[in-house]
């Protein structure tokens, strides 16, 4: 059972033991006990997901020789190309550089040490020993000098260690040295063959101070051989050695000492081998005894060591070893079970397994992500929670492997077996304690085999599995016998066979029966009797089923089934109501969303539900988490402004301490109800991705959880997840003004003129577990009144700050939420401008005040004459006052009179406009009633109850509302609500009415309300009117308009079929008219071109003998001629080939296509043509085509009219192209040709199809010069 092997896990780590474990070290690999899985080891099958950084990352280089975290955080990486310094986001590199004496020695970096005053050391491949000061960024070198005695005794420096006493000591191939930090020289301890307590040999490997103090010495490295381990002796400043014997079998295995790592029981564990070395296994190396246990490769046995070349080697902060070999990867052995180790390879099916299988470093941060540097691949960083979110996958070749990535649903056995369904794969059956799948397939040829691989929905029950596949139905696997029994989908056998194939959800009801969610209802199933029954959607009625397509279910302690749909929200079915079994008579409650209630359901695609011990209902839905209280009916939802990452809920489960889990579409959430806050966690943290399938989560009896998506499954125990509780080191990466980096020294403020105005900082968290999951907040101090929340954001910019001090704070937080309060603080001083000093605005202050006081006196004297000058003005003022007064209270008199006889012809008109209104009202020939706000008829004229057919007394028994047919009474209520609300005065609308007697009739009605001097509505009138013939004319109208367009589009393809036959015989007949003037053309062309060509050389030949024999000079003439008329002969005929092969023209380049056309009107009109081409590039087809007619049509203007004794034509192709044409003829006035001259109009019109400028230059006399300038468009 898995519940009793994950007890068993915890229970035997618990009672682990050191001496146990010293004991079991002590017998043969193969006669110790296996006990239980310590927490953090990967179970059998299950994979850890490694996250790769390499040169496409920012690396340097991809050799990992060395890695180190430093006291601020920041992580080191040693390549072969240089020293980086990474802060989980960018690398920043430092290198050798020949013109810097401060820089990196040497580039090839093999080890670094920081010591107790914060410097790095730095030994490198050949260039010495480097000290690196982070405050000033400059190196200071030691280098051998075989000089000075005191020098450092090799360029290889291949360990480094600052002991308890704080002593630096150094191993190089030429010996051990100890820095004297007074000279800045070294002592050195070499190997003498004369002294058997000197250093067993120069080669040294590794440095190791172990608890007691004593320094270890291991000898042998890069292709050097070694003389086994040495142990310092501080008092006598002598070595004991420690070297293989083959007569002893319990001594080392070999004297090429690769590594070392102190156990806690004092013992040492040594890795043997090295770089060009042979290896001998892993010893745990006991020096009082002076005896070692060997733990060597064993082909026949899978959890020996992977590889005997053991290269590195690393205790983590949880006690287990971590072995790096050369050739076999990576190995990892739990203190609780020595001798068995899990071994790391790479694996080419599984993109995030180790990505190399020769492992040079080995380190583990702070916050407790291992780092491995490979020989040739980079790094790889394993996060600690990789080794708790156990993954499974598919492995291509292992039948007993995940038969398939994309998982679609979980299930879990009474026996605590677990079953997997898979999208494609079929059916799994897991056992954990082996990590061994056994795999159930759809085969066409076996019939008893399963129906359908796609598997959605699954439920384990006592002696067999229910299985939900996508399109094939219901199938039941009984467990003992491996046979299926099938349900396939059957619409037409009636209401007792299963009506849809799809099924997405399973749940055991309370009585046996299966109640089944499928995309065409929900079914209830009665195994015993073989029925289903169905309860789906009707429209009609609005106590059915929601939606058809139903993809959750819960049945709550209560007896209410509840059933999220995709796309219909949530449904209740109470199970305790008789009627419930009856489809006919059951009756849904139904929980919507809608826009204006908050409280409502966030959005009605429900993809999981689950009761929480309070009895609340956690949904998890499109829009978000949402709790639901069944008590009030109240909904609040949980989005992505409330800390989810993805709103897409697919999945909740209930750990033990009551936290939620849920599967979204983009990450695994764990929610606290009580702090309503969430974390999350991603592939960084090794779960199979980011995104995860419907159905795919499970919370086991023993409290595990599994997730599935697309690319495998997790298993973990949320109880053993542990957060980090380091906060984050903060650090200022980057300070720029104006977007120029400034240097940075630490602990000095940041200072800045007042017109260095645009400044920006970028900062980093140190926590390496999941970089992209750390958050920041940043205020500066002086400017900002509260915290910014940046997010992910790491970068803070400023403008326009007035001069003053400030200090910028930033804080941050790792992935799990432990925020560093403390964080980053940064002065910065902003010198102000003169005019904001203090002794300039004390100045100020002094000369305002001089002003001021005159000023003040001024006004003194201006506000003694204004007062004067007042008390004429109100003396003056009060006669006056007094005759108005006298003159407005005869006004008032007057008034008062008007005002009575104004009251008394009002009064007289009001009586007249009622008696008006009561004669418009009895007498108009359409209905009008007086209502109250409820629609309520109070009065109505005699033309409103012989419209309706009812009695007065009738009417004012029913509401106006109720006269309209049933399926038109909703007509017109938002208008109504308008007109109550005063937003509107009156509206008019259309709908049909019932008279008394039943018949129906068509009525147009206008409402308009009376409001009182508040403007709020007192009454409402209403006036109908019968427009039934309006409405039945329309409507014949309509179908006449439907017959007369249906008659003419008939008629309109009749004609188009028509002139489409037309057509087709005129481009018929155009294509071959066209085909027949092409081949006219041609074959002028060939008789007026080459025909005469030929025949004119013909003659020359038949006379060339005789003429050379009487004048050889004129021979050589007539043989120039001869010559010169067969070439243009042979370019007429290719050009003749291009026309009849028009793609010629854009496959070969223009300047062949024109040199091959000035050969042709030279030979045939015997003109000389000067042809030049500059440049050479590609042009659009229609530009080329359009250049070479416009050359072929200049040509044959100039053999036609120019009577010239010379032509010229150039081309310039560049990014400009520029054709040229020109000729020595008799030229012509520009002006006075044309503007339809065919000719020039087609070259033009040529030019500017394809966007060229083109022109023309002639005089009488001088010749012609037409030019085309085309540009690429940028």
């Amino acid at each position: 059972m898995l519940g009793s092997v994950n007890a068993t896990l915890r229970l035997g780590l618990a009672a682990a033991s050191a001496g146990l474990i010293c004991a079991s070290l002590l017998a043969p690999a193969s006669a110790r006990p296996h006990p239980a899985r310590p927490a953090g080891t990967p179970p059998a099958g299950a994979a850890v997901r490694f996250e790769h950084l390499t040169i496409e990352a920012g690396l340097s280089q991809n050799a990992g020789l060395a890695v180190l975290q430093d006291r601020t955080g920041y992580l080191w990486i040693g390549t072969q190309d240089g020293l980086n310094r990474y802060d989980g986001y960018t690398f920043t590199v430092f290198k050798h550089d020949p013109a810097n004496p401060a820089s990196l020695s040497h580039n090839s970096t093999l080890s670094l040490m920081e010591d107790r005053d914060g410097q790095l050391w730095i030994g490198t491949w050949g260039g010495g020993l480097n000290r690196y000061d982070p405050a000033t960024g400059r190196f200071t070198r030691f280098a051998p000098d075989p000089g000075d005695p005191a020098a450092l005794s090799h360029g290889v420096v291949t360990s480094l260690l600052q002991d308890s006493t704080g002593a630096v000591w150094v191993g190089t191939l030429g010996g051990l040295d100890r820095f004297d930090p007074a000279t800045g020289g070294f002592e050195h301890f070499r190997h003498n063959p004369a002294d058997p307590a000197s250093l067993s040999a120069d080669a040294v490997s590794t440095l190791l101070e172990d608890a007691r103090g004593n320094l270890w010495v291991g000898t042998g490295a890069f292709g050097t051989h070694g003389a086994g381990l040495n142990r310092f002796e501080r008092t006598s400043r002598t070595f004991t050695r420690f070297q293989h014997d083959p007569a002893d079998a319990d001594s080392l295995a070999g004297d090429h000492i690769s590594s070392l790592a102190a156990d806690p029981s004092g013992r040492l564990w040594v890795g043997l081998g090295g770089y060009s070395l042979p290896g001998a296994g892993l010893d745990l190396f006991d020096p009082g005894a002076g005896r070692a246990v060997h733990f060597r490769h064993d082909p026949a046995d899978p959890r020996s060591l992977s590889a005997d070349q053991v290269f590195r080697l690393l205790r983590d902060q949880d006690g287990s070893l971590w072995v790096g070999t050369w050739g076999g990867g990576l190995d990892h052995m739990a203190a609780a079970r020595p001798g068995e180790f899990t071994h790391h390879q790479p694996d080419p099916a599984q993109p995030h397994s180790l990505n190399g299988d020769s492992v040079w470093s080995l380190f583990q941060d702070r916050s407790g992500v291992l780092w491995v540097g490979m020989s040739n691949a980079g790094l790889n960083r394993l996060s600690p929670l990789s080794r708790q979110f156990h993954l499974y996958r598919h492995r291509p070749g292992d039948p007993t492997s995940l038969s398939h990535d994309a998982v679609g649903a979980f299930a879990e056995d009474p026996s605590g077996a677990l079953w997997v369904g898979t999208w494609g794969g079929g059916l799994d059956r897991f056992d954990p304690a082996t990590g061994r799948f056994e795999n159930f397939r759809h085969d066409p040829a076996d019939a008893n085999s399963l129906s359908n691989d796609l598997v959605m929905a699954l439920h384990a029950d006592e002696g067999g599995v229910w299985i939900g596949t996508l399109g094939g139905g219901l199938d039941r696997l009984e467990t003992a016998a491996r046979t299926f029994t099938h349900y396939p989908p059957d619409p037409a056998a009636g209401p007792g066979a299963l009506a849809d194939g799809n099924i997405a959800a399973l749940l055991p009801g309370r009585a046996g029966d299966l109640w089944i969610g499928t995309f065409g209802g929900l079914h209830r199933f009665d195994p015993r009797a073989g029925a289903f029954t169905r309860y789906h959607h009707d429209p009609a009625d609005d106590a059915s089923l929601s939606h058809d397509q139903v993809v959750s279910l819960q049945l709550t302690p209560d007896n209410r089934l509840w059933i999220g749909t995709w796309g219909g929200g949530l449904n209740r079915l109470d199970l305790n109501d008789p009627a419930s079994a009856d489809p006919q008579t059951a009756r849904f409650t139904r929980y919507r969303h809608a826009d204006d209630e908050p409280a409502s359901l966030s959005d009605d695609n429900v993809w999981a539900i689950h009761r929480s011990a309070d009895g609340l209902l956690w949904l998890g839905t499109q829009g978000g988490l949402n709790r639901f209280d069944p008590a009030s009916g109240v909904f609040k939802a949980y989005r992505e402004k409330d800390g989810l990452r993805n709103a897409t809920v697919l999945g909740v489960m209930e750990a033990g301490d009551g936290q939620l889990w849920l599967t979204t579409n983009n990450g695994l959430a764990r929610f606290d109800p009580r702090a309503e806050t969430f974390v999350i966690y991603d592939a960084a943290d090794g779960l199979q991705g980011g995104e995860f399938n419907s159905n795919a989560w499970l919370r086991t009896h023993a409290g595990l959880i599994l997730v599935g998506g697309g690319h495998g499954f997790n298993l973990f125990d949320p109880a053993a997840l542990r957060a980090s509780p380091v906060p984050p080191p903060v650090v200022l990466t980057d300070f720029q003004v104006f977007n120029v980096s400034q240097p940075i020294t630490p602990g000095a403020p940041l200072r800045l003129s007042h017109d260095q105005d645009f400044i920006a900082f970028e900062f980093a968290a140190l926590d390496f577990r999941a970089p992209s999951k750390n958050v920041y907040a940043y205020k500066l101090e002086g400017f900002d009144d509260d915290w910014v929340q940046a997010g992910t954001r790491r970068y803070a910019s400023y403008t326009n700050l007035p001069g003053g001090n400030y200090t910028l704070r930033v804080k941050a937080a790792n992935g799990d939420g432990v925020w560093n309060e403390a964080g980053l603080s940064v002065p910065l001083v902003i010198t102000p401008p003169l005019w904001e000093t203090g002794w300039f605005r004390g100045l100020g202050i002094v000369a305002l005040a001089a002003v001021g006081l005159a000023i003040f006196q001024a006004r003194v004297y201006a506000i003694r004459a204004q007062n004067r000058q007042l008390e004429a003005m109100v003396q003056q003022r009060t006669v006056e006052l007094r005759q108005a007064n006298a003159r407005l209270e005869t006004e008032v008199e007057q008034r008062k009179r008007a005002e009575a006889e104004l009251a008394r012809q009002a009064a007289d008109d009001l009586r007249a406009s009622e008696a008006r209104f009561q004669a418009v009202f009895e007498n108009a020939a359409v209905g009008i009633a007086l209502m109250g706000l409820d629609r309520r008829i109070f009065s109505v004229n005699a033309a409103g109850q012989r419209l309706t057919g009812y009695t007065a007394a009738e009417l004012r028994q029913i509401a106006a509302s109720d006269l309209a047919v049933e399926a038109d009474r909703e007509i017109g209520r938002d208008l109504f609500e308008e007109l109550i609300a005063g937003r509107r005065d009156q509206y008019t609308l259309e709908k049909r009415y019932r008279r008394k007697d039943g018949s129906v009739f068509w009525g147009r009605v206008n409402f308009s309300a009376v409001r009182d001097a508040a403007g709020q509505a007192r009454y409402l009138v209403g006036l109908i009117e019968d427009i039934t013939e309006t409405k039945e004319a329309e409507a014949r109208l309509a179908a006449q308009a439907a017959e007369h367009r249906r008659l003419l589009e008939q008629r309109i393809a009749e004609r188009t079929d028509e002139l489409n036959r037309a057509n087709a015989l005129l481009q018929e007949k155009a294509a071959q008219e066209a085909v027949a003037a092409e081949r006219t053309r041609l074959a002028r062309d060939l008789h007026d071109a080459v025909t005469q060509t030929l025949f004119a050389a013909t003659l020359i030949a038949e006379v060339l003998p005789q003429v050379w024999n009487a004048n050889p000079a004129e021979g050589a003439r007539r043989l120039e001629d001869l010559r010169q008329l067969t070439r243009g002969a042979l370019a007429e005929m290719r050009t003749l080939l291009v026309e009849l092969r028009p793609n010629a023209l854009v496959e070969i380049p223009l300047g062949a296509l024109l040199r091959q056309l000035t050969e042709a009107v030279s030979g045939r009109a015997r003109l000389p043509i000067q042809f030049s081409v500059d440049g050479e590039r590609a042009l659009p087809p229609d530009v080329q085509v359009a250049l070479y007619r416009i050359a072929q049509e200049a040509l044959n203007n100039v053999v036609k009219h120019a009577r010239a004794s010379q032509a010229f034509v150039t081309a310039r192709l560049g990014r400009r192209v520029r054709l040229t044409v020109a000729d020595n003829g008799a030229g012509f006035d520009p002006a006075g040709v044309p503007a339809d001259h065919l000719g020039l109009r087609i070259m033009r019109e040529r030019a500017e199809g394809v966007g060229a400028q083109f022109s023309v230059y002639s005089e009488r006399g001088e010749g012609t010069q037409i030019s085309v300038t085309w540009e690429a468009p940028p």
